[in-house]
């Protein structure tokens, strides 16, 4: 379960860094709404309409999804990195003084009987 919500929470935000990324650099270019929206979606989206533009204009196009996927990769990294620094605080602090040869199952029936 914890990959699973890692993945959605993380991907989500990169999707949605790259998102926000793409279309500010993209849209200094002056593309029309129907490809900017389009090259805005995804690296491969925009990878494809870099090439239908062709020219300097796709160049720029590539070149700003570029820079905007590694900022989202950066920013996603970074935020994952910080998920796991309090997790291992997080368990630093819970589990002080805590055997590492304690049987929990073992414990659990003792309490019970």
């Amino acid at each position: 379960m914890g990959t699973t919500l890692g993945t959605a929470v993380l991907g989500g935000l990169l999707v949605s860094w790259y998102t926000r990324a793409s279309s500010t650099g993209a849209g200094a270019l002056g593309l029309p709404a129907d490809l900017l929206d389009r090259a805005s979606s995804t690296l491969a989206e925009a990878l494809i309409v870099a090439g239908e533009v062709g020219g300097g204009m796709g160049s720029l196009l590539l070149a700003a999804a570029k820079e905007a996927f590694t900022e989202a990769a950066t920013v996603t990294g970074i935020a994952g990195a910080g998920v796991m620094v309090v997790a291992a605080i997080w368990a630093l602090v819970t589990l002080r003084g805590v055997s590492s040869n304690l049987d929990l199952a073992e414990e659990h029936e003792r309490q019970l009987y």
